[in-house]
């Protein structure tokens, strides 16, 4: 069978990002929530909004803050391909397929992308110019493994 089309999402499945967001995470519920230890693992996958409405929901004040903090940080984080990433883009491409990496979905875009995103496709040209929005990961494809 000939692929016609790969997707997949990027943070924690093409880009090693996941132990990153998680330090971050941690530093911001340890501030807020210092008596519910490990609250950042309960989080872990959810998007900017779902973590805002379900853990910050009471505290509208300090997203703001908490999302220029995000944005700063994301700004240092590095953009690692997860062991076996780059050896199955490449074996799309060989194989022709279409590689339509998924993106964040988050509320605030600056100039049409989040910052995110445009650190993804400075760390990473060859994966940007398939861009899409709205989708849903599945699971990682076959012999990749997470770090």
């Amino acid at each position: 069978m000939k692929i016609k089309a790969a997707l997949f999402d990027l943070d924690g499945v093409i880009i090693d990002t996941e132990t990153q967001y998680s330090r971050f995470w941690g530093e911001q519920c340890r501030h807020y929530f210092p008596d519910q230890p490990g609250l950042e693992n309960v989080i872990k996958g959810q998007t900017l909004v779902q973590i805002y409405d379900h853990v910050f929901a009471d505290l509208p004040d300090e997203q703001p803050l908490i999302t220029e903090r995000l944005n700063a940080y994301e700004q240092q984080m590095s953009y690692d391909y997860i062991a076996g990433a780059r050896e199955f883009i490449e074996n799309l491409r060989r194989h022709r397929g279409r590689r339509l990496p998924a993106p964040s979905t988050r509320r605030h875009h600056a100039a049409g992308h989040t910052i995110k995103e445009r650190n993804h496709r400075y760390h990473h040209d060859e994966i940007s110019k398939y861009h899409i929005h709205d989708t849903r990961c599945i699971g990682l494809p076959h012999g990749m493994q997470r770090r």
